[in-house]
């Protein structure tokens, strides 16, 4: 186990708390 948590599609980082640029975090994941 790294620890790491299995992100909703398109999320990156550790914790799942970014998203690429352009995008914004919603509750279901990455938007426009």
């Amino acid at each position: 186990m790294t620890g790491r948590c299995v992100c909703k599609h398109g999320i990156l980082g550790m914790k799942c708390d970014i998203c690429p640029e352009g995008t914004v975090l919603g509750e279901d994941g990455c938007m426009d």
